[in-house]
This record gives structure tokens, sequence and C-alpha cells, in this order.
């Protein structure tokens, strides 16, 4: 997100409108007249007049803080043309003088950091806005998306998200800009929570834009919400937003994850028979494993083994043998386990290796089995099985 989506329309109000009523009180009157008048040339866009103006003032005696103003006005003239080397160059005389008032040096400061960014000079204007944030921690909400905007690409994250959250609170409808700033830095900060409160806004605002659910649902994956992400993904799927091959499949994974494998799988099934998915092996296996998560085994070999058929991977074997072992089927069940070894290693080391234990038991293989246990041992989920296992065949 680009930091110029913000800076023009706060420049423009930052260059006009330089002469307050109280000016009146602290400059000679014909200077205070003459600086009225350049604020009526420039909103006239009569820039000339207004240049020209200025210019004679500064050529006659004056004393410092009245030059400091005249420089200010100059450099609004040119701000106002989009002139900003030369805004820039006013402004910094204007300070060089040191005759400013606080207050009024704060917002040369300011305005001097949106002209460098508006020059694309951000390295310039980066300092002087954060010197100017440290004394002003509570800007306007235009001012504070600038500068969420520039310590996100300074990527101070935690600073940009107070601004940007400080914006859009103040904001009765914050432009799409601004919310889109704010789910960024969500992502950016890992604060998946925070993304999740733009998100539902913005569904509850456009309920018929595809992308919000896409996003929603991503954002409740992140947060490890797996049953509110796989629920917002079949929503959006009711309403006909899923049409790819890869939208469906992210749908019946986002299942797997939210524990509801039976569900993956009649889901699966469905598209096969409707041939939204193509029944090659990858798809056939995430049916099998499903069935398999579902604690369905025999619909699950089915499609294992005519995924076997279409590519000989380790983790089909793998899963192959864990139903083989489940049904004490101890031959056919080594067998797997020994052609997924061959293929690579198991995506289950742990209950795979557990399973490998009890099948070489069976098959009375005891050092092989003892080995398996061993491995076993070692993985938090299968340590006290297997090491209940070492145990019972010490005691034999």
């Amino acid at each position: 997100m680009k930091i110029t989506h913000y800076i023009l329309p706060i420049l423009m109000v930052a260059a006009l409108g330089n002469i307050p009523p109280s000016f009146a009180n602290v400059v000679s009157k014909p200077v205070y007249y003459q600086l009225k008048k350049v604020d009526q040339l420039i909103a006239k866009k009569s820039y000339d007049d207004a240049e020209k103006i200025l210019q004679q003032e500064l050529k006659r005696n004056k004393n410092n803080y009245e030059k400091a103003i005249l420089l200010r006005s100059l450099a609004s003239v040119y701000g106002a043309q989009k002139n900003y080397p030369k805004a820039i160059e006013f402004l910094n005389n204007a300070l060089a003088v040191k005759s400013l008032p606080y207050e009024a040096t704060q917002k040369v400061q300011l305005s001097l950091g949106q002209f460098y960014l508006a020059n694309k000079e951000p390295d310039k204007a980066f300092p002087l806005l954060d010197a100017w944030y440290k004394h002003n921690p509570d800007p306007a909400p235009k001012i504070a998306i600038l500068l969420a905007n520039i310590y996100s690409q300074n990527k101070q994250y935690d600073k940009a998200t107070v601004l940007v959250q400080k914006a859009t609170a103040a904001t009765e409808n914050p432009p799409k800009e601004w919310t889109e700033l704010q789910l960024a830095l969500g992502y950016k900060t890992k604060d998946f929570r925070a993304a999740i409160v733009v998100l539902e806004k913005k569904l509850a605002e456009e309920p018929e834009n595809k992308d919000h659910w896409k996003q929603l649902s991503a954002a409740y994956h992140n947060a490890e919400n797996y049953t509110k992400a796989a629920t917002i993904k079949h929503l959006a799927y009711q309403r006909g937003f899923l049409k790819t091959e890869s939208e469906l499949l992210e749908l019946a994974k986002l299942f797997l994850y939210a524990n509801t494998p039976h569900k993956a799988a009649q889901f699966l099934e469905e598209w096969f028979l409707a041939k939204k998915l193509p029944e090659n092996a990858q798809n056939l296996e995430l049916l099998g494993g499903a069935w398999l998560s579902a604690k369905e085994p025999l619909a699950a070999k089915k499609y294992l083994e005519t995924a076997l058929t279409l590519a000989p991977k380790a983790s089909i074997h793998e899963k192959l043998a864990q139903i083989y072992a489940a049904d004490k089927k101890w031959k056919k069940a080594l067998e797997s386990f020994n052609a997924s070894l061959k293929l690579g290693v198991f995506s289950q080391q742990g209950r795979s290796q557990l399973l490998l234990g009890i099948t070489q038991f069976h098959l009375k293989n005891m050092p092989e089995a003892g080995a398996a246990f061993e491995l076993a041992s070692i993985y938090k989920e299968t340590a006290v099985a297997a090491q209940k296992w070492l145990n019972y065949m010490s005691d034999q």
C-alpha cells in the first residue's frame, strides 16, 4: 500500500489557511493585510500574483518573525502548485530563521515532512514526521493514516497499527484504503484477531463480495480457529462463491483441520460424482485419508487402493498399512509399511512406527518390533504406548 495515496489531500489542507486572525497581533498591519490577500489569491489559484506580493514583502526590512511567516506562505504557494522542491526550500528557510513559536514550528515540520513525501524523499520525511508524532501523539485521522503508512514503510508495524486503529475508530465511515491498511498491518503483526474484526465489518457491508469471504476464512485459519474457518468457507460455498478445484479442495481440507473428516469425505465424494473434481491420485488419497480419519477403513481402503494404481506414493502405502494393521492383516501391513519406507519416510512417524512395531511383534520379528517401538517412543503422541510395548516385550 503506497504512502502517496494519502499525501496530496492533506498537503492541500496544510498549504492553505496559513493566516489565523491572531497573527494581527504579532505582525504589522500592512503585512497582515498582505498575507490575507495572499490567502485569497491562493484560493483563486492566482499563484503568480500571490508569489509577487510575498517576494516584495520579503525584500523590505522585516523582523525575523515576519520573515518566517512570509517564507511559510511562499511555501504554501509552491505547494498548492505541486512545486514541492520550492515548497521544501522555503519551509526550511522559515525554520532556519528560528523565530516561529512552538506550535507554528510543529505545523511547519509536519508540512515539511509531507512535502518531502510528495517529492518522493521518504528518507528525509521520516525523521521529521517521527519527531512531530512524539510531540503530537493524538493526530487528526488523516494525519494518523499518513503517519501509519510511513511507519509501515519503515517496518514499525506496532506504531502504524496504533495510528490506523485510532484513525478508523474516530471516523464514521473510514475510506476503503484505511481498512485495507489496517488489515495488512494485522497480517504483518500476526494479529489475526484484529484482521478478523476488520474483515467481519467489510463482509457485513459487502456480503456479495467473494474476496471478503475467502479472506475472513483465511484469517480464522491463521488464528487456528479451524471450525470458524471451515464454517465461513462452507457459507461461501453455499452462496456459490467456490468454483475452482483449488477452492473446493481448500474447503475439504478445512473440514479435516476442524476435526470433521466425515463431512470432508462426503463433500469430496459428492464433487467426484458431479465431476467437479478429477479423480487423480492426489484427490483420491485425500478422500481415502478423510474416510480413514472418520474411522471408516473400508471406504478409505477402496479409494487408497485406486490412488495407488495411479501413483505409487509413500504416503498412500503408509495409510493402507495402517488400515491393514487395524484389520490385523499383518503380512499385508508389513508389505505396505516396507513399500512406504522404500519410497520415503513416514508422514506420521510416531503412529506408523508404533503400528509397524505391533505388526512386527505379531509376525514374531522381535528385534524389528523393538526397533520400531524405540522410534515410536521418541514422539510425544505415541511415547507412552510404545514404552508399554517395550516393557511388555522385556517381561516376555
